[in-house]
């Protein structure tokens, strides 16, 4: 593109059969992304081209549809050979996929918490202005979620964190993909978030991640019931309060006991001065009789010595009691405060939103006749963890843990929508409002 007249020259001695990858070079040039990349870190030095480039050729691969790294240099049409691509792109040559395959070992956590934050940084201006027009149009926020199954070879051992699943209808080894995306009017779906899981995942436990995800990306979520935040503090100062009047107890108990024992020791102490003055200095001459004054005192005493170590006793298993309700009281302590306040941090954040935006997830409905139907599939199943079929009209993978009853190839195309989770396959997706 000549840079002072914005006019796209093409050579036409340099033919390409990535005429598309080409346009999106310059519009990646223009909106920043190439030189957003360049800011991720990578502990890789520079020899001939720079661990960044490597980064844009594996994006490139993607656009490009390849589905092995080595296809950058041995597939039908190698985009390695490509000048064309590489010119748009601002990249001198492109590397071999050896060389690209590198530069990701080489990519740590670091790495990708970075190249995430600039994708978002990039895609959010288009996001702003798609809210922006469903906001002038008065239209509800409509999210839909997905479980899509990946699976790679099933003899494989080098894939990290691969599980066997339920893929395309059969027990598969592979990943699932949880996506969730923004319909929009002015650019069809906006893909907010992805997050991969092991094959075996299913889809109740990633939608809450999926929906902060979006809220997150959005900056807007449904109405935030702040009245059940305050009753969960609320419980939480009983729960404290409960375990406070039991180690209470438990301290006055010790308490009584301990004076019990003191008050006896006394007792004996005077009893047994009382003995020796007797035995010294006797009293009457029929002092050796069972009901003398000193045998009397004698068996009072030995009564008293019985209590004292009935007491002992006791207050030994007591201040054990105690003990551990006091590191209960502790440790709950510490767990019910640190709850509170993120509790009451959740509470002053929404309290103050006066004007919540509707958020609406596409979401079908479950039957409990369907979730036995599909448990029973799973015991029969070894390794199988949910249904994914396959929808024809938008070609992506829907979860339906009811769809066995009717088999798969009606389950892959029941459902015009390919959204996550609980519904019968035979009725169109609902439309639910979300609130925490």
């Amino acid at each position: 593109m000549d840079q002072s007249t914005g006019i796209l020259t093409i050579n036409e001695t340099n033919p390409t059969q990535h005429a598309m990858v080409i346009v999106w070079g310059h519009f990646a040039r223009t909106i920043g992304l190439v030189t957003r990349l360049a800011q991720v870190p990578i502990a890789q030095k520079t020899v001939i081209r720079a661990p960044h480039e490597k980064l844009v050729e594996l994006l490139l691969g993607l656009l490009t549809g390849i589905e092995y790294l080595t296809d950058l240099s041995e597939g039908a049409a190698p985009l390695v050979q490509d000048a064309e691509v590489a010119a748009a792109w601002q990249l001198q040559h492109l590397a071999d996929a050896s060389g690209v395959s590198r530069t990701l070992s080489a990519c740590n956590e670091q790495t990708v918490a970075v190249l995430e934050s600039v994708l978002d940084a990039v895609g959010q201006p288009f996001l702003d202005r798609a809210v922006g027009d469903l906001r002038q149009r008065q239209a509800t926020l409509v999210l839909d979620a997905d479980l899509t199954g990946r699976p790679v070879s099933s003899t494989s051992q080098t894939f990290p964190g691969a599980a066997f699943g339920y893929m395309d209808g059969e027990v598969r080894l592979g990943y699932q993909l949880a996506e969730i995306c923004l319909h929009t009017a002015l650019f069809g779906r906006q893909w907010l978030s992805a997050q991969h899981h092991p094959g075996d995942t299913v889809s109740a436990p990633c939608l809450l991640d999926l929906v902060q995800a979006a809220e997150r990306r959005l900056g807007c979520h449904p109405r935030r019931r702040t009245e059940l935040i305050q009753q969960r503090i609320q419980a939480c100062g009983q729960a404290i309060q409960a375990v406070l009047r039991q180690t209470t107890a438990a301290n006055a108990r010790v308490t009584r006991l301990t004076a019990r024992i003191a008050r006896l020791s006394e007792q004996i102490q005077d009893a047994e001065a009382h003995i020796q003055t007797l035995r010294t200095q006797p009293i009457s001459r029929r002092q050796a009789g069972p009901y003398s004054q000193l045998n009397r005192l004698i068996k009072q005493q030995t009564g008293w010595q019985t209590q004292r170590t009935r007491a002992q006793a006791q207050l030994t298993q007591t201040a054990a009691v105690a003990e551990r309700h006091r590191q209960r009281l502790v440790a709950e302590a510490q767990t019910y405060q640190a709850e509170r306040q993120r509790l009451q941090a959740r509470y002053d954040v929404n309290i103050g939103m006066k004007c919540p935006r509707i958020i609406a997830l596409k979401c079908p409905l479950i039957s409990i006749g369907n979730v036995r139907s599909e448990l029973r599939h799973r015991r029969r199943s070894s390794r199988a963890c949910g249904y994914v079929g396959n929808s024809e009209r938008s070609g992506e993978l829907s979860i339906y843990p009811q769809a066995r009853r009717a088999g798969p190839q009606r389950a892959a195309t029941s459902s015009t929508s390919s959204s996550v989770g609980f519904g019968r396959p035979s009725s169109p997706a609902r439309r639910f409002s979300l609130s925490r």
